[in-house]
């Protein structure tokens, strides 16, 4: 069963408790990989309790006040939190950590997994660098991606405008690459759901609009013109046809 908790004053979430049918143990995070496959990501609770039993009262109806609040200071990762391995990897943790009020973390443990949502990500990446989008958050969500991306991203120079939201594909294995161009002051964070659903054969790159990222604040807006070239010279160097677009969900299809 699924409730929304509020252990903490206006920190509301999603609090699912299971009970395994046929007493086999169960783990929080095989269930959440689980549940991302068949729901979208909004939707699959950031905690995930397991129980022996539900609690009942004399009258043998569910108790909900008798269900347990989960530990707010500790991720959900099973096993042993693979610690920071460097300075980048130590000041990322320790901003999710006050953004989260999670003590206990590791570096492979997913940013939304922990209860993290589109607010707190904008205040995670101000804290984290003023030259990070929160765009970077959503495509990196653990502390060992997010740092890796951060330094390659000081070798790589400037930030693209389009964002691959999709998994890498093989050039002889794709079939499309679809561009995508969100309404205006979009985000390219709308497209994730549509990303997911695309076939394995499949590339999704999105458009992100210089100054619309609220994590950027001194980030400014560029002409029209100027954002189109950069487009256009950024599909031709690195998205292989044949190539569909869309915009605002209305798509139309171009080679």
């Amino acid at each position: 069963m699924v409730i929304v908790r509020e252990d903490t004053p206006g920190d509301k979430r999603l609090v699912a408790y299971v009970v395994s049918a046929n007493n086999e143990p169960l783990v929080p995070g095989d269930l959440r990989a689980y549940l991302k496959q068949q729901l979208p990501e909004y939707m699959v609770p950031p905690v995930i309790m397991a129980l022996d039993a539900f609690p009942v009262t004399p009258n043998g109806k569910l108790d909900r006040r008798a269900l347990p609040a989960p530990d707010p200071t500790r991720s959900q990762t099973p096993g042993d939190a693979v610690a920071p391995r460097n300075e980048l990897e130590t000041r990322i943790m320790a901003v999710w950590s006050e953004v989260l009020g999670i003590e206990t973390l590791g570096i492979d443990d997913n940013f939304f997994d922990l209860g993290g949502e589109s607010f707190k990500a904008v205040r995670a990446v101000r804290k984290i660098s003023d030259s990070l989008g929160v765009m970077e958050l959503f495509l990196h969500p653990t502390i060992r991606q997010l740092a890796e991306s951060m330094a390659g991203e000081r070798e790589q120079g400037p930030r693209h405008l389009l964002q691959e939201l999709t998994p890498p594909v093989e050039a002889r294995a794709r079939t499309i690459s679809l561009v995508c161009i969100p309404f205006a002051g979009g985000s390219p964070i709308m497209y994730q759901p549509m990303a997911r659903a695309m076939p394995a054969n499949a590339s999704l790159f999105a458009v992100e609009v210089p100054g619309h990222d609220f994590a950027l604040r001194d980030e400014p807006l560029q002409n029209l013109t100027v954002v189109a070239a950069r487009c256009v010279q950024e599909i031709q160097e690195r998205v292989p046809g044949p190539i569909g677009g869309c915009a605002s969900h209305r798509a139309g299809a171009s080679t």
